[in-house]
């Protein structure tokens, strides 16, 4: 009877290894492995820089993919609001991010700070990366990466984006390269060697299609848009 429930056991702890033998072959069949990966939202990142901070690559088996740790590096990154990495069945990982929209650059000592919406520096460089206008007139002594510059900026980096939203608008973003919010009540922002005079942020949208239509045929010398409301605009050509 004893040798009889002996053997009734070995077959048993060999049917087991049988059944987790099976199990391990069919998780690490080839079909498992990731062989695409989906990445949406992206846009001022590149597929590989999100991809290689996330140590993500196809190939990977899901059982070595630590999605929460890989979201945590690419919220990391300065223009990265959240994400979200999931793994979908059978061979797919699909990368969700919302990225922080870059307002523009304002010069520090010999680098740029890349500012949003709210003011808070994205990051500093020594070159500007993206196409967008270097902000001058904010007021401040130092900053902290990850915060906001100086409440005193706050009505000037509201009226950036009010512009912004504008020049996104007519498609004319990355023709400005620069803007003088140092008195908003005379504006000035550059396109190429056009000096635009903006006046306030009244009429803004009439004087941004204004623009738009002098800088098809001049790129140099003064435009004054600040009567524009009375349907006035005055061009100062140079040779």
């Amino acid at each position: 009877m004893k040798k009889y429930k002996t053997v009734e056991f070995t077959k048993w702890l060999y049917g087991i290894g049988a059944i987790i033998l099976f199990v391990v072959i069919i998780l690490f069949l080839p079909v498992w492995y990731i062989q695409e990966i989906e990445l949406v939202g992206n846009y001022y990142y590149n597929g590989n820089e999100i991809l290689k901070v996330a140590a993500l690559d196809k190939g990977m088996h899901p059982l070595s993919i630590d999605t929460k740790d890989a979201k945590k590096a690419i919220e990391g990154l300065p223009f990265i609001e959240h994400a979200n990495v999931k793994y979908q069945f059978p061979n797919t990982l699909r990368v969700e991010v919302n990225e922080k929209r870059p307002l523009g650059y304002v010069a520090f000592h010999d680098s740029y700070l890349c500012i949003n919406g709210d003011g808070t520096v994205l990051e500093q460089s020594k070159e500007k990366r993206l196409k967008l206008p270097v902000l001058e007139g904010l007021q401040f002594e130092y900053f902290v990466l990850g915060e906001k510059l100086g409440t005193e900026n706050a009505e000037k980096v509201s009226t950036m984006n009010e512009m912004m939203g504008v020049f996104d608008k007519y498609g004319f973003t990355e023709k400005v390269t620069s803007i003088d919010l140092s008195n908003l009540e005379e504006i000035h922002l550059y396109v190429d060697k056009l000096d635009v005079i903006i006046g306030n942020i009244r009429d803004f949208d009439k004087k941004v299609k204004w623009l738009v239509k002098v800088n098809d045929g001049y790129s140099m010398g003064i435009l004054d848009l600040t009567s524009i409301a009375h349907g006035q605009a005055v061009l100062t050509p140079l040779d």
